[in-house]
């Protein structure tokens, strides 16, 4: 491939790269990739319209990083894009070029050189929406409980309740099937920080145990959540810091759930 033809240049260790696909596949069958002057940015829409992901990569989370001019933006369909780390070790590291002219994404993993066709992104879905949400609480716990409260509800149900009182500082995480309850409750005394305010949500449990393997033990997940019936906003990084990932998703309509939405 021409030199002059490549309008992006870069690698990244798979690890990394592959943290960044992991909560965009939780959405979309398709995302775009914006290769900008500071990182890679990745804007994923969930076509329900139930939950939006921005996810970044700044550019020193990788070994090499080359683009041409202030912005290269390309669609992909993700699983064409794992299939080309898969079986990739963790150290391995991939490499991306774009070739401008025949529209392929040139991807060479550990010596596997793969072409990729690339799509538009105007066809892709990457609206960001318009949500004016008056937060009544902010949680930062660590990964490792967000994580282990995630993993027990999906045992119990499909939906998770998210909640607050006011009048007691802690976190907690409820579901409910048809008989059974299962609960986790986070004191005061193993979260990071905890912002007091009356709040609840009941959230689909497919997206956020879909995310879960972009979150380390040891990263802080942050939690903004509101009144009743309004979305919940998450936040974490990854990539040691370089990466970052901001999700909002909408509250199931508790009408339409058998959970037990009381606190």
């Amino acid at each position: 491939m021409s030199e002059s033809l490549s309008m992006i240049d870069v690698e990244i260790e798979v690890d990394a790269f592959k943290k960044l696909f992991i909560p965009a596949k939780v959405l979309n069958d398709e995302c775009v990739l914006r290769f900008t002057e500071s990182g890679l940015e990745v804007p994923v829409d969930d076509p329900a319209n139930v939950a939006y992901a921005g996810i970044f990569l700044g550019s020193g989370a990788f070994s090499k990083y080359e683009v041409s001019g202030e912005q290269v933006e390309i669609g992909v369909e993700i699983k064409e894009i794992e299939r080309t780390f898969k079986f990739a070790k963790k150290s391995a590291f991939v490499s991306l070029k774009y070739d401008a002219e025949s529209g392929l994404l040139h991807i060479d993993v550990d010596g596997q050189e793969s072409q990729i066709a690339t799509i538009s992104p105007d066809k892709t879905s990457n609206t960001q929406p318009e949500v004016d949400v008056d937060y009544t609480s902010k949680v930062i716990l660590p990964g490792s409980e967000f994580k282990q409260g995630i993993k027990i509800a999906s045992e119990f149900s499909d939906y998770i309740l998210i909640y607050i009182k006011e009048d007691d500082r802690s976190f907690r995480m409820k579901a409910q099937g048809d008989i059974n309850i299962t609960e986790r409750i986070v004191s005061e005394e193993d979260l990071e920080s905890i912002d007091v305010g009356t709040s609840s949500g009941v959230y689909s449990l497919s997206y956020l145990k879909g995310i879960l393997d972009a979150i380390d033990d040891d990263v802080s997940v942050h939690l903004r959540l509101a009144k009743k019936d309004r979305p919940m906003e998450i936040d974490f990084t990854f990539a040691a810091g370089h990466g970052s990932v901001n999700i909002l998703i909408a509250p199931r309509i508790q009408s339409d759930t058998s959970a037990d939405t009381s606190p």
